[in-house]
């Protein structure tokens, strides 16, 4: 019921902040953001022995990722995003959507803050069983994104989750890098510590 109350309390929160934020940002000039927030991305996921896997004892789950981010406003986007990952009768299945903001804070180095809701659900299945169960908590994740050399991205940050049982609450750092090997295409590797979370693939900007 608290869990509850919390999610409304944000939901309530975010949307009185909304309209006056976009209607701000609507009036300013984002012609100087070199950072593309509207894309398309999937590829392999495997989660370790971190946090990110309550069932760390079976090995390390592995499967597919999707995460998608479209910009709203000059200074705003959503995104959202969905994994499923899989080892030995045991299933993960984690969904993400929320809402960022972006800004550019000198040449090739910009700054992101992304607010989410987070839902696990869970499924384990061995020979002659099957139990499930799913859980929803509050994320945020903040970061910069940083163009060393042409073609080249490097990202940098932080996530914490609250209020999901399956997700560590501990701040989690990361890295992510991005090479642009041809127009509106990249490829991608990330990795998120403390989860114990790999992910690689492809991006498409639009």
């Amino acid at each position: 019921m608290a869990k509850m109350q919390m999610m409304k309390r944000f939901a309530v929160l975010l949307m009185l902040a909304l309209p006056p934020v976009f209607a701000n940002a609507a009036n300013q000039n984002s012609n100087n953001n070199v950072f593309n927030y509207n894309y398309v991305e999937g590829g392999f996921v495997s989660i370790g022995s971190g946090t990110g896997n309550p069932y760390a004892g079976i090995g390390s789950l592995s499967g597919l990722g999707a995460d998608a981010s479209y910009q709203i406003a000059p200074y705003f986007h959503v995104i959202a995003g969905f994994n499923t990952v899989s080892c030995c009768s045991y299933h993960l299945n984690n969904f993400n959507v929320g809402i960022g903001y972006h800004q550019m804070l000198m040449q090739q180095l910009g700054l992101f803050v992304d607010a989410q809701l987070v839902h696990t659900s869970t499924r384990y299945s061995p020979t002659g069983f099957s139990s499930s169960s799913s859980d929803t908590g509050l994320g945020l994740v903040g970061g910069v994104r940083f163009i060393p050399v042409d073609k080249v991205e490097v990202d940098g940050f932080v996530s914490i989750t609250a209020g999901n049982n399956y997700v560590d609450s501990s701040p989690a750092p990361g890295v992510r890098g991005l090479y642009n090997f041809a127009p509106q295409w990249n490829v991608f590797a990330s990795y998120t510590a403390n989860t114990d979370v790999f992910y690689t693939g492809v991006r498409y900007d639009f």
